[in-house]
């Protein structure tokens, strides 16, 4: 365990660590997994904490294990995510964020490319986590920043391949509370400024007016106070598609496409003791312009 601290901002990093899973999935394969932690405290309500799990078998040389399980095994392959996560908070703990470049008209992800580098840093009153993959078209990089006394989390992304002609970010959520702890059922929501949308299994994704809703806050209705509720705000001219997706009524999914190759973005988690569902809503309304600019006017190089 390594701990930073400069001013109010904390780091604590647990570094790589590796154990032995004799029984990977319930199929009998030994395996080597990996695990990090790293918590970024800043002084605010809300605490970031980054894990990032991989899985590899050396006996089976990275191919397909009986036709179905291929590794390396990156978080939770079922979403097809960088398997990064976020843990405390609404965010998915088991990869709450996909980063996908358009190739030759195919769109190409990063599920079985383990990050080369996960690095956490404290740089004045800043703590950030930079994380870089490098699958054979390119490199992409993605640098999360928490600053002394702010409850946001100011994302960069970036990729740096000639082969890209787009980018696209989805971000995995599981706002409320988890079925198996709770005989009430769900009833995943998005707000933006103008509207709220309920979840709906026969309809769906719904596209957001980029302009207008930059921002969609996600929520339970019926109990919100296990995982709490969390947030997305992205500047409108760096996005030429989005659209938000919780037909399963369950996890929930929202999903950036721009032509541009970088992407800043602004992240909240709203554990309910800190804000309730209707504060954190209001929350973002009254600043959701400010944030805005926020966003814009940040130097994600400053040192």
């Amino acid at each position: 365990m390594v701990t930073s601290v400069y001013a109010q901002v904390t780091i604590k990093d647990t570094g790589l660590e590796k154990s032995q899973s004799a029984n990977f999935l319930g199929k009998g394969i030994a395996c080597e997994t990996y695990d990090r932690r790293i918590t970024l405290d800043n002084n605010s309500p809300n605490r970031y904490t980054f894990t990032y799990r991989y899985n590899i078998n050396p006996t089976q040389n990275n191919q397909p294990y009986q036709g179905s399980i291929i590794f390396p095994y990156i978080g939770d392959r079922s979403l097809g995510s960088t398997g990064l996560g976020l843990d405390g908070g609404a965010w998915l703990n088991t990869g709450f964020i996909d980063i996908m470049a358009k190739i030759n008209s195919r769109w190409v992800k990063l599920t079985t490319v383990v990050a080369g580098t996960v690095k956490a840093s404290v740089k004045g009153d800043r703590g950030i986590v930079d994380v870089q993959w490098t699958p054979e078209w390119g490199n992409v990089n993605a640098r999360f920043v928490s600053v002394e006394k702010d409850n946001k989390l100011y994302v960069e992304i970036g990729i740096d391949s000639e082969k890209a002609e787009q980018i696209r970010i989805r971000l995995f959520s599981f706002p409320g509370h988890l079925s198996v702890h709770s005989k009430i059922p769900h009833d995943r929501w998005f707000s933006t400024v103008s509207r709220n949308i309920q979840n709906n299994a026969v309809s769906g994704p719904d596209s957001l007016d980029a302009k207008n809703e930059y921002w969609v806050f996600i929520f339970d209705t019926q109990n919100n106070k296990m995982r709490g509720s969390c947030a997305a705000l992205f500047l409108p001219e760096e996005i030429s598609e989005a659209s938000i997706d919780q037909r399963n009524n369950n996890l929930t999914t929202v999903s950036l496409t721009c032509s541009i190759k970088k992407v800043r973005l602004l992240l909240w988690q709203f554990p309910e003791q800190y804000l309730d569902t209707e504060a954190a809503y209001m929350h973002l309304k009254e600043n959701g312009g400010k944030y805005l600019n926020d966003l814009r006017m940040f130097n994600f190089e400053q040192r």
